[in-house]
């Protein structure tokens, strides 16, 4: 019985790892299409820290054009220093701030 548990376990991470993929791609195809504005739901999620502040920076490299917006839906409060804009959730309180 616990090697079907292993295997269950190992065939979920491999589920989760190719969303993880997915979405990564379907980010940079987005960004590829040079859209006006790019919507991104948690894309920092699962990357250590310095992925995280890498693709941070790509983000911000990419879309500093004062025509183009980006969207970002996500729990990472590091995020906030390359953010313009903050918009938080009112019981955890909110800020706005501009660059």
């Amino acid at each position: 019985m616990g090697h079907a548990i292993t295997n269950s376990l190992i065939q979920i991470k491999k589920i989760i790892m190719r969303n993880q993929i997915q979405e990564r791609l379907a980010l940079s195809q987005n960004i590829a299409a040079n859209p006006n504005t790019v919507f991104c739901v948690e894309p920092f999620s699962s990357l250590s820290n310095e992925n995280s502040e890498r693709l941070g920076k790509l983000l911000m490299r990419v879309m500093n054009n004062p025509d183009r917006s980006m969207l970002v839906a996500t729990q990472e409060a590091f995020v906030f220093a390359f953010a313009d804009r903050v918009n938080g959730n009112e019981n955890e309180g909110s800020s706005e701030a501009s660059n």
